[in-house]
């Protein structure tokens, strides 16, 4: 089989991470359905963005392809492999898994445009539709086949069904994982032929953990408001530290906290000029994901009668004046508009800059109406 195309931008893929932090109910549910010779033929490893779902994933891969059959298991530098599914990285597998070219794993997920520069958005037919030659073949030494679909959430629906017509027909001495961010976007005919494995957020300890391994130069106080940011997600922690997301969402706040004179205009255009920038994906993303959240927060919380959760000193007051500027059923609608308006943008490749600019000055209007 050809070498899997590996995306250098990725530099901490799951693919080729060793470790996994937490998760240690879900890692010893697969092993014991491995152990007992009832391992589902597709598994659904459903949970929020960034918290190790791939990362378990292609940890539970390694684990089967160092499997030669049903009965036996390769020993790996003495260590009974059947109490972890831990794979040495020095290993033949590892190293196959890491650089894509194993010949009995298979990753299904976003294609990356080379005229564009940047991930496609969406998981095609015709991406899923390798999953069917593969599985076509026996793999080597009688071993296991593994796909994974990296995310469920990416497929079209023609993707979607070409997938549940492979699930119909469940591969012999074969498994495929189904990476879900958003169980409930998951059709019900696929979610009823997997199993599913519902894995949760980490602790701040463990996102904390993660995060100074990755990135151990973070000041103190922009540290805790990362984790605090990124709500159980390690991967999320990550991109946010990397992205300046700590700043990004000081910024955010103030704007939304615009003073009685009105907008800042030109604070505006600069960080909507920062978060659009040519090749910068990430921090538009970033600042997307904030602003939806931080307006579901608001509208949470005024809804509710608590407290809002604040980050940074003063954010509770901006939360309170904006939620007393309309009702619920209004804000209802902002939020629904704000969240179609950013996500349009990235799949369709608009003028970002403008569209962050349309978003605030709308927001600073209804917040004045």
């Amino acid at each position: 089989m050809a070498k899997e195309p590996v995306r250098e931008d990725a530099a901490e893929h799951p693919r080729r991470t060793p470790g996994l932090v937490g998760h240690s109910a879900a890692q010893s549910l697969l092993l014991r359905r491995v152990a007992d010779g009832r391992l589902a033929h597709a598994w659904i490893f459903s949970g929020p963005r960034g918290i190790g779902k791939a990362t378990l994933a292609y940890r539970f891969a390694r684990h089967l392809l160092s499997r030669r059959d049903s009965g036996s298991e390769v020993s790996l530098f003495g260590e009974p492999s059947t109490q972890s599914l831990e794979v040495p990285a020095e290993s033949s597998v590892f190293r196959l898994v890491a650089q894509g070219a194993h010949p009995d794993l298979i990753t299904v997920e976003r294609a990356y445009d080379e005229k564009a520069k940047r991930l496609r958005g969406e998981i095609s037919v015709d991406d899923v539709r390798r999953l069917t030659p593969f599985f076509g073949t026996t793999a080597s030494g009688e071993g296991w086949r593994v796909a994974i679909v990296d995310s469920v959430d990416d497929l079209n629906r023609n993707a979607a069904n070409a997938l549940l017509k492979i699930l119909e027909e469940p591969p012999e001495r074969g498994v495929l994982i189904l990476i879900a961010h958003t169980r409930g976007a998951v059709l019900p005919t696929i979610r009823s032929r997997c199993a599913t494995l519902t894995m949760a957020p980490l602790a701040a300890s463990e996102v904390a953990a993660v995060l100074q391994g990755h990135v151990g130069d973070l000041d103190p106080q922009a540290m805790a408001e990362v984790v605090t940011l990124a709500h159980g997600s390690p991967g999320r922690a990550i991109e946010l530290a990397q992205s300046g997301g700590a700043a990004v969402y000081r910024d955010m706040v103030g704007l939304l906290g615009a003073s009685p004179k009105g907008l800042d205009i030109a604070a505006v255009h600069e960080l909507a000029d920062r978060a659009s920038h040519r090749g910068n994906d990430e921090q538009f993303r970033v600042l997307s994901d904030l602003l939806v959240e931080w307006l579901a927060s608001m509208i949470a919380a005024g809804a509710s009668g608590r407290a809002f959760r604040a980050i940074i000193e003063g954010e509770e007051g901006v939360a309170e004046k904006l939620w007393r500027s309309r009702g619920l059923a209004q804000w209802l609608e902002v939020w629904e508009k704000v969240r179609d308006r950013l996500v349009q943008s990235e799949a369709l490749n608009l003028d970002r800059k403008q569209t962050l600019i349309d978003v605030f000055l709308s927001l600073d209007h209804v917040s004045r109406a």
